[in-house]
C-alpha cells in the first residue's frame, strides 16, 4: 500500500464537536424523556467542549490518508497534498 493523499482535517472537527455540542444542548430536553439523567448530559457536554478545544489549541489532531494498491494509478483529477505526502515517504 502507498499514500495517495493525506489532509489535515482538524480545524475541520473542531467546528463539526461545537456544532454537536450546540445540537446536543439544544435538545437536552429529549435526553430526560429518554431517561437520561443530569450527569448523563453533563459528563457529555464537557467531553464534547473540551474535545473541541484540543482541537482547536491543535493538542489534538486528525488527518484523513487514503492508501491504495502499489499498481493503481490516480485519476489526473485526483486531489493530492504533495508537501504532506513527500514528508510521509509517499508519491
Amino acid at each position: 500500500m502507498r499514500a495517495t493523499s493525506l489532509e489535515d482535517i482538524t480545524a475541520h472537527y473542531a467546528e463539526t464537536l461545537r456544532r454537536w455540542r450546540t445540537s446536543f444542548l439544544a435538545n437536552a430536553h429529549e435526553l430526560a424523556a429518554a431517561g437520561y439523567d443530569s450527569r448523563f448530559r453533563r459528563l457529555w457536554e464537557l467531553y464534547l467542549a473540551y474535545s473541541e478545544a484540543g482541537f482547536r489549541e491543535r493538542r489534538i489532531r486528525d488527518v484523513q490518508l487514503v492508501v491504495a494498491k502499489p499498481f493503481w494509478d490516480a485519476p489526473s483529477d485526483w486531489r493530492q497534498s504533495e508537501p504532506m505526502l513527500a514528508a510521509s515517504g509517499g508519491r
